[in-house]
This record gives C-alpha cells, sequence and structure tokens, in this order.
C-alpha cells in the first residue's frame, strides 16, 4: 500500500509539473506567457485530492502512516499553489527547496 501511495503522489506531482508548463510556458517568471484561465473542475479535483489525503491522515492509526499522509498533502498542495500561482518554473526543485526551508 505505501509504495502505491508514494506512487500516486509522485503521479499526481509530475502530472501538475506538466501543467504549470502547459498552463504557464516553460519561463514562468518571466512573464512572457499569459496563465490560462484554469478549469473549475480542474479546481475542484485538487481541492478533493488535498482533502482526501488530510481526510486519511486525520484516521491514520499510527504516527509514521500520518506523517507520510501529512507530507503528501503538503507536497501536493505546494505543488498545486506553484501551478496557479504561474511563476515557478520547476515544481519539482520547488518542492524540494520549499520542504529543504520548512523542514530539516
Amino acid at each position: 500500500m505505501a509504495k502505491e501511495f508514494a506512487d500516486s503522489v509522485a503521479d499526481c506531482l509530475n502530472t501538475l509539473a506538466a501543467l504549470n508548463r502547459e498552463l504557464n510556458g516553460e519561463l514562468p517568471s518571466s512573464g512572457a506567457v499569459r496563465a490560462a484561465d484554469v478549469p473549475r473542475k480542474l479546481v475542484y479535483a485538487m481541492t478533493e485530492i488535498v482533502r482526501m489525503i488530510r481526510e486519511c491522515w486525520q484516521q491514520a492509526g499510527d504516527q509514521e502512516a500520518a506523517g507520510v499522509l501529512a507530507r503528501a498533502a503538503w507536497r501536493v498542495e505546494t505543488a498545486w499553489s506553484a501551478v496557479v500561482a504561474g511563476d515557478v518554473e520547476d515544481i519539482p526543485k520547488h518542492i524540494e527547496e520549499e520542504e529543504a526551508a520548512r523542514f530539516e
């Protein structure tokens, strides 16, 4: 189960990185490409993904599982926020830098 969950989170983050390039261009911070409108269904889907991870986190039976779920929710939410902000070139690098600043 843990590997499948980690793979699902990685897939979500990779999809958000691709979506970032699609909506905001290859160099979002340059401002050369105006971000497209984000479809309401996508916004709803991302909100639900984070909500479901948080719900599982609250129901986790042990501290280790709760920690994994909390970090996953944070990572997906951070990636999504970067896409919506429209000024982050590299989503994986952004998450890595934010994690280092906040958790290490």
